[in-house]
């Protein structure tokens, strides 16, 4: 585990201080700390600052009783199939919108819309319209990301966009599962 981190650390270090970056990495660095960014000031907004309601609190803190594998299970499903299937349908929706002649800021606010209401937690109460427009966010910027590199063909625009949902729903699932250890009892 540790040289994985060593090589993704170094990888990273190489791509952000590199001279020889084009300008897709750099666009996609860009993005990716962008993603980050939402995601983490998203978290802070909707558990420091608005303090998350008492039946929120109640579901985190069921949460710790949850099996080692059911944990391995959800981050599996969260972290990595979910983003897999959700830009692969992202991106028929954004075929869809060139089909119909769509402008691809217009597409991506369409997605970004739809997907973001999609994404709205009930059990959030008050923290519901706030969930769904950073989803909302969220998914524009995988949506520009897919758009923005479409031209070096599906893969490589699928496998962008791909990547930055995966760092979002990971970054945010770990920072749920720091929040359960951080529930007062």
């Amino acid at each position: 585990m540790a040289g994985l981190i060593n090589a993704l650390a170094s990888t990273l270090v190489n791509l952000l201080i590199s001279p020889s970056i084009d300008g897709a990495r750099r666009s996609f660095l860009r993005r990716v700390f962008l993603v980050l960014a939402v995601v983490f000031s998203g978290f802070v907004f909707g558990y420091a600052v608005l303090r998350p309601p008492t039946h929120l609190t109640e579901a985190l803190s069921g949460l710790e009783d949850t099996t080692a594998s059911e944990l391995s299970m959800m981050a599996f499903t969260v972290g990595l199939a979910a983003p897999t299937v959700e830009t692969l349908l992202l991106a028929a929706c954004l075929r869809v919108g060139m089909l119909f002649h769509l402008q691809k800021r217009a597409s991506c606010f369409a997605v970004a819309v739809v997907f973001g209401t999609l994404h709205i937690n009930s059990e959030l109460g008050v923290l519901s319209a706030a969930s769904g427009v950073l989803w909302a966010i969220l998914f524009y910027i995988f949506a520009d990301t897919y758009l923005a590199w479409r031209h070096m063909g599906f893969y490589k625009a699928y496998l962008a966009a791909t990547s930055l949902h995966i760092i979002a729903n990971s970054l945010a699932l770990s920072l749920i599962f720091l929040a359960i250890t951080r529930v007062p009892h």
